[in-house]
């Protein structure tokens, strides 16, 4: 063989080498990556085992909130038999006044309170709901993408 064919062939052999040495270091990349994705996996799992425990702790902050409500709503109903029932029977007695004066406050106090609590409860619903339809929508898509 002539010499330059040698030349040639070297060059053609360090070339072939660097690319494999270009490859083994992009395959280590994805190696990495690929451990780094299964341990967000790992702890997307036990992220879904937390929110699968969640989910049923929630329902259950619901009717305790529903059930809240329903009190507030027997409390009015009481307080307005209350208010109607002195209009009727024409003008109360002092003491009853200032009983009606102190039951209305406290009544008003309570209201802003279930007030509140519905207000944080609407804010953390609405809230879990956008998340959770933004993953829904996360999920299908990935899942869309394993299929093709």
């Amino acid at each position: 063989m002539p010499p330059d064919a040698d030349s040639g062939w070297i060059r053609t052999l360090e070339r072939m080498r660097r690319d494999n040495q270009r490859w083994r270091r992009e395959h280590a990349r994805w190696q990495d990556d690929v451990r780094q994705w299964q341990q967000e996996s790992n702890r997307l799992s036990a992220v879904l085992f937390r929110l699968e425990r969640a989910i049923p702790d929630y329902g259950d902050t619901l009717k305790d909130h529903a059930f809240a409500i329903l009190q507030h709503d027997l409390r009015l109903r009481h307080h307005e038999q209350k208010l109607s029932a002195s209009l009727d029977n024409g003008p109360p007695r002092e003491i009853t006044r200032e009983i009606l004066v102190a039951e209305h406050r406290e009544q008003a106090d309570h209201h802003r309170g279930v007030r509140r609590q519905h207000e944080n409860m609407k804010k953390l619903h609405r809230e879990a709901i956008r998340e959770i339809r933004r993953l829904t929508s996360l999920a299908d898509d990935i899942a869309q993408q394993i299929k093709d």
